[in-house]
């Protein structure tokens, strides 16, 4: 498999070698099996005990360039991307607070979502020659409208809606309320209403 990640040091398979910091700074120590390269590696101006265990199967090296592995370089080039997309999915947030796992879990796909829906937009937008700012919120409203219109159209046919909910519905759908057909209200007698 071909990775480069990051390991806590709680792992029972890490030789305990790699996971004490030593003393001298910077170290590197570096184990190879068949497939994997584990290194464990002490910045030179950290004053906590510190070390970052990283793992690759990407890269079989053990050189160094100015006294940091190779594999800890490839790692802080690559993984840029990762901190940048968590970064984006924060910055405008669906989520509230809440200790109910699937509403996190799915609030964070739709973060998700519509980090790669701006992504996409963008595309599209350099693609067609056009060089307009994406906003974030402008796309977090254009994917809820997409997602919400279909169950929109379907509530608003129903006409036993009570009138706020259909009006709340029509002002969502941006909708002429004075074009629709007007809501008709019963009024019963107080003779006719039960009465306990």
């Amino acid at each position: 498999m071909r990775v480069t990640e990051t390991l806590k040091k709680n792992k029972r398979k890490i030789l305990a070698d790699f996971i004490v910091a030593p003393r001298t700074r910077p170290n590197t120590k570096v184990c190879d099996t068949q497939d994997l390269t584990l290194v464990s590696y002490a910045r030179k101006y950290e004053k906590s005990n510190k070390i970052v265990l990283v793992v690759s199967g990407f890269m079989r090296t053990e050189e160094k360039t100015d006294e940091k592995p190779n594999i800890v370089r490839h790692y802080n080039t690559t993984k840029g991307g990762t901190g940048n997309f968590d970064k984006f999915c924060h910055s405008c947030t669906v989520a509230g607070k809440t200790c109910r796992w699937p509403a996190k879990y799915f609030c964070g796909i739709l973060d998700q979502t519509i980090v790669n829906a701006r992504i996409f937009v963008k595309f599209k937008l350099k693609n067609d020659g056009n060089d307009a700012k994406v906003m974030a919120i402008d796309c977090l409203e254009n994917l809820y409208a997409h997602l919400v219109t279909s169950y929109l159209e379907q509530g608003y046919a129903v006409g036993t809606l009570r009138k706020n909910v259909r009006l709340g519905m029509a002002g969502i759908k941006k909708k002429d309320i004075g074009a629709e057909r007007a809501l008709v209200r019963i009024n019963v007698p107080s003779a006719m209403r039960c009465v306990l």
